[in-house]
């Protein structure tokens, strides 16, 4: 399995580094004050609110305990932000999207930091940013409406954010939502890894591996996600 270097570092880029001034990025604000807009500042305060990592249930007066590293807001090529990339100080990172007519939390870890460097992303990730930035893309190209589900998301993450910390589930808790509009039950249950055992494609995994050239640079060939996988 290649890596996908210049790929994904032409994706960040486009995303990050958007050419962009201050006067610019002032002008496009304008245009998005709307009711569908999400602004870092209301991405902030919900991050803050959210419970990534051991899942315990805060008190009022320990709601500020998650402290933000950066917050990333990832643009469009009219310097419209699409979602924010949000790493935590002491570990873990949370993906707000800019959007409420798509879901609220798009990816989150109780762990590591989410790199703004696209050098080493692998394919998978690459091919998830491109999709999320081409689908917020298409819900404002093309007007879309919120749907209830998503509104009652929304609803449901602000209601909580304003009253109390919003714990992301795991392991075997299940959550359970409502859609008025079809009078059905659906329960997600969202399950952590089984296993502690932390895997990669590089090394020492790849310790066995031939020397390939990639865009001109050598280097040793990954394991391969389906080996890893199977091991």
């Amino acid at each position: 399995m290649i890596k996908f270097n210049y790929y994904a570092a032409l994706i960040l880029i486009s995303f990050y580094f958007a050419g962009c001034s201050n006067e610019d990025v002032n002008e496009q604000k304008l245009k998005l004050e709307d009711l569908h807009f999400i602004n870092d500042e209301l991405a902030e305060k919900i991050a803050l609110n959210l419970n990534v990592g051991q899942l315990k249930a805060k008190s009022s007066s320990d709601l500020l305990a998650n402290e933000i590293s950066d917050i990333s807001p990832i643009e469009d090529e009219n310097c419209e932000s699409l979602f924010y990339i949000i790493n935590y100080k002491d570990g873990g990172f949370v993906i707000i999207s800019a959007d409420n007519r798509t879901t609220p939390i798009l990816a989150f870890s109780d762990h590591n930091k989410f790199s703004l460097d696209g050098e080493d992303y692998p394919s998978g990730l690459v091919n998830w940013l491109s999709n999320t930035k081409n689908g917020i893309q298409s819900i404002r190209i093309d007007s879309i409406e919120q749907t209830p589900g998503i509104k009652q998301e929304w609803d449901n993450l602000l209601n909580q954010v304003s009253n109390e910390t919003v714990a992301l589930k795991s392991s075997r808790d299940v959550e359970s939502r409502i859609e008025p509009s079809s009078g059905c039950e659906n329960e997600l249950e969202i399950i952590e890894p089984l296993v502690s055992t932390k895997w990669n494609q590089d090394s020492p995994f790849n310790t066995l591996m031939p020397i390939i050239t990639c865009n001109g640079r050598p280097f040793k060939a990954l394991a391969g996600c389906v080996p890893i996988a199977v091991a």
